[in-house]
């Protein structure tokens, strides 16, 4: 199912998949892995909301 996480800065990023993300062992990172095979690194505190994809529910 995919969703966006969506940041204080104001980027938003468009998650495909569950299998697109992950939380770093001690949890002070997530990751999400873009189709190009870049990634994009994110601080937990810095997530404003997660939305889902409505054309998916």
């Amino acid at each position: 199912m995919p969703f966006t996480i969506h940041s204080a800065d104001g980027v938003a990023l468009r998650v495909p998949t569950v299998d697109h993300a992950a939380v770093s062992p001690t949890g002070n990172r997530v990751i999400v892995f873009l189709d190009d095979d870049t990634t994009e690194f994110i601080f937990p505190l810095s997530i404003t909301r997660v939305s889902v994809d409505e054309s998916h529910t």
